[in-house]
C-alpha cells in the first residue's frame, strides 16, 4: 500500500480491494493491493496487520466501514472501485456474481421478457396486454450470504444505486427457518432494496435478501446457493383492489400454467402504506412474485 500524507496517519484499507479514497484529509490517497495466499487468492478477512510504511502506517482491515470508522474519514466518503476488478469489495465471488447478474437484468429486461422467461416460451399477445394493463416489472431478487449486511449496502452504493433498507425479512426468513431448522437466534435475514439513479424509463430495482454467514463452509449458505430457491422476478400489481389481483393471478395460473408457491405479508416494508404483500408462482423458467402495497385483504 502507498500512503501519501503530509503527516502520520493511521489508515485502514479494505482487504481484497484496490481503491482511492475520496474526502477526509486534504491530499489523502490510499492505494491498496491485496495480500495473496499461496494459491493466489486474495486475503479477504482475518485480523489486522500494522507496520510503519513511509510517513504513515500500513494496515490491512476487513471492510470499508472499518476505514471510515478508524481513520477519521467522513461517513459520506466513498471508495472508487473499477467495475471489472476482481475483489473490489469484501463480498465473495459467488455473492458478487449474483449481484452483478441482477444489475444485468434490471438494465436489459422489460415486462414481456420477464414473463416469457419464467413461462418458458412465448406468451399470447392478449394475455400480455392484460398483464401490462395491471402490472409493471418491479424488481429482480436473490439471496446472498456476506459477513455483514453493510457489505452489500456498501457495494450497491459504489455501483451508484440508491439503496433502501435494510429492513427485516419475514417471508423468506420463515421459509429458511423451516427448510433448515434454524434457531430463533440464528435467523437474522434482512432485505436491502436498490434502484438505479440513472434510470430514464420505468424504475426497476434489486431486492437482495441478506443472511450473514461468516463461515465459508456454512451448510445453509451452500445449500441455498445450489438451489437458488429465492431467486425470482417480481411484478407489482398497480391495481390490486376490486378483483385486479385475482385477475392477474388467474392469468398466471390458467393461461400460463404457473403453479402457486406460497406468499405472505411483511409489515416492515412500506409500513406507511400497510406493509407489502407477496404471492409466488413457479414455472419451467423460474419463479415469479406478485407484490402489492398493503395487506392481503387489500388485494381482495
Amino acid at each position: 500500500m502507498t500512503v501519501a500524507l503530509p503527516r502520520v496517519e493511521q489508515i485502514y484499507a479494505v482487504a481484497g480491494c484496490t481503491f482511492h479514497s475520496e474526502g477526509g484529509n486534504p491530499g489523502l490517497e490510499v492505494v491498496f493491493t491485496p495480500r495473496r495466499k499461496k494459491d493466489g487468492r486474495p486475503v479477504t478477512g482475518g485480523g489486522r496487520e500494522i507496520s510503519r510504511h513511509g510517513e504513515g502506517h500500513r494496515v490491512v482491515g476487513v471492510s470499508w466501514a472499518d476505514l471510515r470508522r478508524t481513520a477519521r474519514i467522513p461517513s459520506d466518503s466513498r471508495a472508487r472501485c473499477g467495475w471489472g476488478e476482481r475483489g473490489c469489495d469484501v463480498l465473495g465471488d459467488e455473492d458478487r456474481g449474483r449481484l452483478r447478474r441482477l444489475v444485468d437484468v434490471v438494465e436489459g429486461y422489460g415486462l414481456r421478457r420477464v414473463v416469457e422467461e419464467v413461462a418458458g416460451g412465448g406468451v399470447d399477445p392478449g394475455v400480455m396486454a392484460s398483464l401490462a394493463s395491471r402490472c409493471v416489472f418491479d424488481h429482480v431478487a436473490t439471496l446472498v450470504f456476506p459477513d455483514r449486511v453493510e457489505d452489500v449496502v456498501d457495494v450497491l452504493r459504489r455501483w451508484e444505486f440508491e439503496v433502501h433498507g435494510p429492513v427485516p425479512s419475514v417471508v423468506v426468513r420463515d421459509w429458511l427457518t423451516r427448510r433448515h431448522g434454524l434457531d430463533v437466534a440464528d435467523r437474522d435475514v434482512s432485505i436491502v432494496k436498490a434502484r438505479t439513479a440513472r434510470a430514464t424509463g420505468p424504475s426497476r430495482g434489486l431486492e437482495v435478501f441478506v443472511f450473514p454467514r461468516p463461515r465459508r463452509d456454512d451448510p445453509v449458505a451452500a445449500a441455498e446457493r445450489r438451489s437458488c430457491r429465492e431467486d425470482h422476478f417480481a411484478l407489482r400489481v398497480t391495481r390490486p383492489a376490486d378483483g385486479g389481483l385475482g385477475l392477474v393471478r388467474s392469468l398466471l395460473v390458467d393461461d400460463l400454467a404457473m403453479v402457486p408457491d406460497g406468499g405472505g405479508h411483511n409489515p416492515h416494508e412500506g409500513a406507511g402504506t400497510g406493509g407489502r404483500s407477496v404471492l409466488y408462482f413457479t414455472a419451467s423458467g423460474g419463479r415469479l412474485e406478485l407484490t402489492h402495497d398493503g395487506s392481503p385483504a387489500d388485494g381482495a
